[in-house]
């Protein structure tokens, strides 16, 4: 609240008795009392108060969300890359005693013609009597036969085109053609191949009544019977097994204790 003299308008202070501009007396029932207004301050809206507590809530949230990403993402990739490693199955004891003892490429060339044309004098000569029964029963197993013998029956159950069907070879070799049938025999008939490497040390008599079998095993086609004394060549061994030849050139298999050395 501010006092002005009645006269001259100055400005007093409080409780003065005479304005010292004029000198007036100052009759303070005559005053008029001006009060000065504050002076209002223009409006400025203030943002919105942000709570501390909200933010940091906000930010474990993003943070463990984060985290559980990085964690699926890494179980992805590693079961994708499992699935990518080429797992080899192990071999089987039956299936491993037998081996391509040829290149795999020569041998499985060999296959591939076998059914279209005759194989050369060489071609058989340069493999070895194991590889040689692979690919003689190859053309049995092509035409669906199914193998009594277990190393055999193993060997080609694991190619996807093999489906064995028929249990009689009569059956099978019925629906073989004129080069399966020529290479079959080729294949089987080792004596004109092999004369001239064999010697005393291959020779062999047999020890009375004795079976040739069709595979190394008891429970195999009989193929051949000999008497005590008739001789044979020794071609292969496998175990306690021996694959001959005869005289006639039919070839088998007979147990080592079917024979003894030649005199």
């Amino acid at each position: 609240m501010s006092i002005t003299c009645s006269r001259c308008g100055n400005l007093l202070a409080p409780n003065a008795r005479i304005c010292p501009r004029c000198g007036a007396q100052v009759n303070y029932t005559d005053q008029t009392v001006k009060i000065q207004q504050p002076q209002q301050q223009p409006y400025v809206p203030q943002p919105f108060p942000q709570k501390k507590g909200n933010n940091t809530m906000l930010l474990v949230i993003i943070t463990f969300l984060l985290i559980i990403a990085i964690i699926f993402l890494a179980v992805f990739l590693f079961k994708n890359s499992d699935k990518k490693k080429t797992v080899t199955p192990a071999k089987t004891e039956q299936t491993a005693t037998i081996q391509k003892d040829a290149p795999k490429d020569r041998l499985e060339q060999l296959q591939e013609v076998v059914d279209q044309r005759n194989l050369s004098t060489s071609e058989v000569d340069e493999l070895s009597a194991n590889d040689k029964r692979l690919l003689r029963n190859y053309i049995y197993a092509r035409h669906g036969y199914v193998f009594k013998d277990s190393q055999l029956s193993n060997y080609f159950r694991q190619f996807s085109w093999y489906s064995g069907r028929y249990t009689s070879t009569d059956q099978v070799e019925r629906m073989f053609n004129s080069y399966e049938r020529a290479n079959v025999q080729k294949l089987t008939d080792k004596t004109a191949t092999q004369s001239s490497t064999l010697s005393t040390a291959n020779y062999y008599e047999f020890i009375g009544h004795c079976n040739i079998r069709a595979y190394p095993t008891e429970s195999s086609a009989i193929i051949a019977t000999r008497e005590d004394g008739e001789i044979c060549y020794i071609a292969d061994r496998s175990g306690d097994w021996y694959y001959i030849t005869l005289a006639n050139g039919t070839q088998g298999w007979t147990h080592r204790q079917n024979l003894r050395a030649g005199r």
